[in-house]
């Protein structure tokens, strides 16, 4: 079993660790994985003897996800008004074809202007819902854009030196994995030899995120 980590050189470690991880979110909204969650999936998934980094693309789910809840929600909120506006439309047709029902005439004169009025509203519901939703996604493409080569790296980088910086040790008490423990100390032993040189590059990693970010 490896010698403890020096309390001095864990104090920095998890100070660089808390960076990082505030340096993580601020450039990942809404991704459907926790900086921890990611972190332990590679631990398990390079205990159990594979090699490279089994998270590669959980930028491309997180997208792919947000753009599909965004859609979803859009088609929703676009039937139900669209909805509400045609039950209400309905009932104050028929409620005013009753009141004038003595005169058919003007019955039917109201009913024309009602009509009218209802199918201009449904007519600029959905033109407001679709151009709503076509600036949503437009912007959702942009962060794509802004989020695809070099944050991406940025945050690989970042989860790579805490992965080598012992992460097992690092990540709360409450979310360790149990399964691999054996495999987590060989693990532990062979990053230890790179403990100073990625201390340093964590810290770099920090301090100069990309332009774009």
């Amino acid at each position: 079993m490896n010698p403890p980590i020096p309390k001095s050189r864990k104090a920095l470690r998890d100070k660089l660790i808390e960076a990082a991880i505030a340096k993580f979110e601020s450039i990942s909204p809404g991704t459907h994985q926790s900086f921890w969650e990611i972190v332990i999936s590679d631990i398990e998934y390079h205990a159990q003897g594979n090699s490279g980094n089994k998270n590669n693309h959980f930028n491309e789910n997180r997208q792919v996800i947000g753009i599909t809840a965004l859609v979803t929600s859009g088609e929703k909120h676009g039937a139900l008004l669209a909805r509400a506006v045609q039950c209400a439309g309905l009932l104050l047709l028929s409620f005013l074809v009753s009141w004038f029902g003595s005169n058919r005439l003007v019955s039917m004169v109201v009913s024309l202007l009602v009509l009218i009025l209802l199918s201009g509203s449904l007519y600029l519901t959905y033109n407001a819902q679709a151009k709503r939703m076509q600036l949503a996604l437009r912007q959702y493409g942009e962060t794509w854009v802004r989020h695809s080569a070099a944050l991406f790296e940025y945050e690989q980088e970042l989860l790579r030196f805490v992965y080598d910086l012992d992460p097992y040790d690092a990540v709360p008490p409450q979310l360790q994995p149990k399964r691999f423990q054996t495999q987590i100390l060989q693990i532990r032993a062979r990053n230890q030899a790179r403990f100073e040189s990625n201390m340093s590059g964590l810290a770099a990693c920090v301090e100069q995120p990309p332009e774009n970010t």
